[in-house]
């Protein structure tokens, strides 16, 4: 376990502890390939990225979601405050994000892990790699019942339209280039 971050054995544990369930975990799976790819591209690219923590965020992302579809609550804060409490404050950092990001993408600051797995887990719907745009449909016709849900959902495929230019203007694919990844085993 290098500076903090869980391997990816100690993930797969975690996933169990927390009863991860088979779809959530096909989901995070599929999140993590999205994850590493684009993180070695960057990292090729010369970005500073922590692969370990990478892959970590990513396999853990949802590690709450089981929790709060059996009783209810915020799975992005209860899986952060969980992963901080057993001392990985920066995976508890990219679990908290994972939904929306702290900082506007369209602000000038260095990519980080955080903002990596937060738009893999915008291209994953279940377990296939999706456009933004179907990713987005999906989002609105399961949680837009409200024209306030409706407006937050619109407002976060902005961010993340704009987060998949910052991310792609570092690398040589494109984000169509992901899709490919549903050939994998």
């Amino acid at each position: 376990m290098g500076r903090g971050h869980p391997s990816e054995t100690e993930c797969l544990r975690l996933m169990d502890e927390y009863e991860m369930l088979p779809n959530i975990r096909a989901h995070s799976r599929r999140v993590h390939d999205v994850a590493l790819l684009l993180g070695e591209h960057l990292f090729e690219a010369g970005l500073k990225l922590e692969l370990p923590l990478l892959k970590a965020g990513a396999l853990l992302h949802d590690i709450a979601k089981t929790a709060t579809i059996n009783n209810g609550g915020d799975h992005a804060r209860l899986g952060a405050e969980w992963l901080s409490r057993r001392g990985h404050p920066a995976v508890a950092e990219i679990i908290r994000e994972h939904v929306c990001l702290s900082r506007n993408p369209e602000e000038p600051w260095p990519l980080r892990e955080v903002e990596i797995v937060n738009y893999a887990d915008k291209r994953v719907l279940h377990d296939r790699v999706v456009t933004l745009n179907q990713r987005f449909d999906d989002l609105r016709q399961r949680y837009g019942r409200t024209e306030a849900a409706l407006s937050r959902i619109t407002a976060n495929q902005r961010r993340s339209q704009c987060l998949e230019e910052k991310i792609f203007a570092h690398i040589t694919i494109s984000p169509d280039d992901l899709l490919a990844i549903n050939e994998w085993s």
